[in-house]
Order: structure tokens, then C-alpha cells, then sequence
């Protein structure tokens, strides 16, 4: 009686857990077009998407409506160089050495580091 018994629970436990996978796939979805803007001195209000009265950004503003439109924003440094060096290696400007913007010199700001992997750079 027994043995019956568990043989009944382990067919039973096995038709549960193997229910998922008996399930169709979904269909696979088409990727995101995602579009990322990064402007020097732009503020808040600087785009007429945004309120602005004065600027006409047209192209700008269909983006705007036709997608998602985001309120707040964070920026690792307040000027250019330290800002797209936060962006590029996800580290704060001053790990990577970048403190002000570079100059027509410049300098070597990763410490040999490649800032987006060659793998990557269709995805950034």
C-alpha cells in the first residue's frame, strides 16, 4: 500500500512540476529603440517639451511625445569632461583622475582602462 502510495505522489509531484515547461513559448518581442541624449548646459527647462515658451526643438518634442519623457535627471559632475567620464565607466569622475574639463592637451584620464568594451559598443 505504501509503495502504490509514493509512486502516486511521485508521478503526481512530477506532472506538477513539469507543467511549466509543457507550456507554449511567448512569442519573441522586437528590441527597444532607445535614444540617449547627453548636452552640455542644458537645463530643465531649456526644451519646449519641458515647458520652454521660447526655444522651438520640434524634432525634439515629437521624441518627447511619442516616447517616454523623464523629470528628473543626476549628473556626476556640473561640466562636461568629469560628466561623460561618469557616464562612460560608471565610476565617479574623480576615480578616474577627471576633475575639470579636459583641454586641447588633455590627459590620460582612464589609467588604461577601455572605457566601453569592444562587446558592448553596439549596446551603449
Amino acid at each position: 500500500m505504501i509503495p502504490r502510495l509514493l509512486l502516486l505522489g511521485a508521478v503526481g509531484l512530477a506532472a506538477i512540476v513539469s507543467a511549466p515547461a509543457a507550456a507554449p513559448a511567448a512569442a519573441p518581442t522586437a528590441p527597444v529603440n532607445f535614444v540617449f541624449f547627453l548636452i552640455d548646459d542644458l537645463g530643465w527647462g531649456d526644451l519646449a517639451c519641458y515647458g520652454n515658451p521660447h526655444v522651438r526643438t520640434p524634432h525634439i518634442d515629437r521624441l518627447a511625445r511619442e516616447g517616454t519623457r523623464f523629470t528628473d535627471a543626476y549628473a556626476a559632475a556640473p561640466v562636461c569632461s568629469p560628466a561623460r567620464a561618469g557616464l562612460f565607466t560608471g565610476r565617479w569622475p574623480v576615480r578616474s583622475g577627471v576633475t575639470d574639463a579636459i583641454g586641447e592637451a588633455g590627459i590620460k584620464w582612464n589609467g588604461g582602462r577601455k572605457t566601453i568594451p569592444p562587446g558592448n559598443a553596439s549596446q551603449l
